[in-house]
């Protein structure tokens, strides 16, 4: 009975803790919205000239329309990066303790990953500002026809103006070629640094149960523990992919304050 009130009082907690965590977050993500909402229209009421060659008007509309509503996911992500990465830590410090070789292997093969993984986001974060960049020039060119379109009818400047677009669509298709190369690194060729990792992990500790110096309720713990570890390194790639993309819209909005 005394186990069932103290599981029953643990899961209260959870439920509440949840609860409080979505009610904080929804009054932060208000207050940050409405209030970069509020500089964003101070800063743009008040420039000059050079301020608008420097950033157009789609960058603008684009910034204040989705980039903000985007970065308001930092400081949940970041929380939920840190708690993996938590998990990740103790799941290691256990296998460490059950066999240190595999346990310094799966160190090495984790700090690898992120490595690579790392790596890969950072190029294409390079590449996702850049075509996004291109996007605002294509906004731009099209406000600016949709504001003087009888100038375009009047001076024929059609053929002007699709050679300009051509020649941002194929700036914009590099871009966004090279940023889904670097993508692709990052989802599906670095995870099988941990596959490979799994795989010879399990061949060595069948290969020890078969010399005797292992018994099979040691090779479910160690097998429990390894895939936890690598559900847990996925789940940690989810939260720092997103933070990455936006960290990427975070740096546009501070380009209008800059």
């Amino acid at each position: 009975f005394y186990m069932i009130v103290f599981f029953g009082l643990i899961y209260l907690c959870y439920y509440f803790v949840q609860h409080l965590n979505y009610a904080i977050y929804t009054k932060h993500a208000l207050y940050t919205h409405n209030k970069l909402q509020e500089k964003i229209l101070d800063k743009v009421s008040n420039v000059d000239g050079n301020y608008s060659k420097e950033l157009s008007q789609s960058f603008l509309v684009n910034t204040a329309r989705t980039d903000i509503g985007e970065v308001l996911q930092i400081p949940d992500q970041c929380f939920d990066a840190l708690s993996y990465f938590i998990m990740v830590i103790v799941s290691l410090g256990i296998i460490l303790h059950t066999n240190t070789l595999i346990g310094i292997g799966t160190i090495l093969t984790v700090l690898i990953y992120l490595f690579f993984l790392n790596k890969d986001l950072d190029k294409r974060d390079y590449y996702l500002d850049n075509e996004t960049l291109y996007q605002d020039k294509t906004g731009h060119l099209l406000g600016q026809v949709f504001e003087g379109s009888k100038e375009v009818k009047s001076f024929n400047m059609n053929e002007d103006l699709h050679q300009y677009l051509d020649h941002v669509n194929k700036n914009w298709s590099k871009m966004h070629l090279s940023r889904t190369n670097y993508e692709n690194y990052a989802e599906i060729l670095d995870p099988v640094i941990i596959t490979v990792f799994k795989l010879a992990i399990y061949a060595f500790v069948i290969y020890l149960i078969m010399q005797g110096k292992y018994n099979i309720g040691t090779l479910v713990l160690i097998i429990s523990y390894l895939d936890t570890i690598i559900n847990y390194c996925y789940e940690l790639f989810d939260r720092l992919n997103v933070l990455s993309s936006n960290t990427v819209r975070l740096n546009r909005i501070h380009k209008i304050f800059s």
